[in-house]
C-alpha cells in the first residue's frame, strides 16, 4: 500500500486489484519504491502504467503508506475479505467472519527508539515543539507508533475472540 500524494488517496497494490483495474499492473520494482518511499528519508516515487501498446494507463506519485496505515495488516485483511465476499475461485470456501481460519504473519520494519517525554514536558511546547523536542519529532512518532499500536490490537483481539490467537503474530 502507498499514498499517492497528487489525489491524496490510498492505493492498494494486489494481484486481485490489477483484475478489476488494469491501471494498477505496476512493475513490481516501482511498487516496492513507492510503498517504501517514507517522507523526509526517500524521495517521491513517480512512474507509470502502461498498456501491451505503450498507452499510459496511469500516473503514480507515492510515498510510503505508512503515513496512513502503519501496520497494514488490517487493511491487507479486508482486501482478501473483498475477495471472499466476491466468490474469487482462487481461495477455499470461506464466509468473511471465518478469520479464526487465516494465518497472518505480520512483518513490521522494527521501530526507532523515540524519545520519552513526560506531561510537564510536552505542556510547555508550542506548535515547533510538538514537531521538533530534543532532537525527535513527537507528534509524528506518536501518530506512527499509535496507528500500528491499535492495528495490532485490534486485529490480536479479533482472533482471540475468535479462539485463535495463535493465528496472528506480529513481528
Amino acid at each position: 500500500m502507498a499514498f499517492e500524494v497528487k489525489s491524496m488517496q490510498p492505493v492498494i497494490f494486489s494481484s486481485y486489484g490489477v483484475k478489476k483495474n488494469p491501471d494498477l499492473d505496476a512493475m513490481f520494482s516501482d511498487i516496492c519504491i513507492g510503498t517504501s518511499a517514507a517522507p523526509v528519508y526517500l524521495p517521491a516515487h513517480k512512474f507509470q502504467t502502461k498498456d501491451s501498446e505503450g498507452n499510459i494507463l496511469r500516473e503514480f506519485n507515492l510515498i510510503d503508506g505508512a503515513v496512513i496505515a502503519n501496520n497494514s495488516v488490517l487493511v491487507e485483511i479486508s482486501e482478501v475479505t473483498k475477495e471472499i465476499m466476491s466468490g474469487s475461485p482462487d481461495l477455499f470456501p470461506i464466509k468473511p467472519i471465518e478469520y479464526g481460519r487465516f494465518l497472518v504473519l505480520s512483518l513490521g520494519t522494527g521501530t526507532s527508539r523515540s524519545q520519552e517525554h513526560d506531561a510537564t514536558e510536552c505542556s510547555k511546547w508550542g506548535v515547533l515543539g510538538w514537531l521538533i523536542a530534543g532532537g525527535s519529532h513527537p507528534l509524528i512518532d506518536i501518530f506512527t507508533q499509535a496507528s500500528g499500536h491499535i492495528v495490532n490490537y485490534r486485529i490480536s483481539t479479533g482472533f482471540q475472540a475468535l479462539h485463535s490467537a495463535e493465528n496472528y503474530l506480529r513481528i
